[in-house]
């Protein structure tokens, strides 16, 4: 939400606000519903998952700075690949907690790049309903908070997200659930 006290970045509270004002049904926009020329200046920091299943979270777009940040095309990719396996388990069950809940979300995210640098990333994740009518997207926009890549550092890419810091379920209209859900 744009008043929302736990986001961080302005980037994040840009978009949260954006996503609040646009039509839903059932608390949900339809993606086609988002206006990327309103989201312009943010949107290289952008990635769209479809959940598939337990096993498959797909990057369906990326924008310039995840792709840069991740140090090769995304797109296509399964987002479950870049979390440890005993962390797979809570991020799929915050993605089913999107969904069907819904609710957006806010996480701080530790990740390591490859010269084991650790950088805290914010993440701010709405639902969508995807040309089908089905809840089965979500839209991340996300912000380096701690340990931003300075530009000659910028081979040193994503290896892994190793460590949730901290989640927060935000309300979108149908009340927040428990961390527990």
């Amino acid at each position: 939400m744009s008043d929302n006290p736990d986001i961080i970045h302005p980037r994040a509270r840009v978009f949260g606000a954006y996503w609040m004002s646009l039509p839903k049904r059932d608390f949900l926009p339809d993606r086609d519903q988002i206006d990327l020329l309103q989201l312009k200046e943010i949107l290289p920091s952008f990635v769209i998952l479809q959940y598939e299943s337990p096993s498959m979270v797909r990057f369906r777009l990326a924008g310039t700075d995840e792709v840069r940040r991740y140090g090769f095309e995304i797109t296509g990719r399964n987002y479950l690949d870049f979390v440890p396996e005993e962390r797979r388990a809570q991020a799929v069950q915050t993605f089913q907690t999107m969904l069907n809940h819904p609710c957006g979300t806010r996480n701080l995210i530790e990740t390591v790049t490859s010269s084991g640098r650790i950088v805290l990333n914010e993440a701010i994740g709405y639902p969508v309903r995807g040309s089908d009518g089905r809840a089965d997207q979500m839209i991340f926009q996300s912000n380096d908070i701690e340990g931003r890549l300075k530009p000659h550092q910028r081979k040193d890419v994503v290896v892994e997200h190793r460590r949730l810091r901290e989640r927060r379920f935000i309300d979108i209209g149908a009340g927040v659930p428990s961390l527990a859900a």
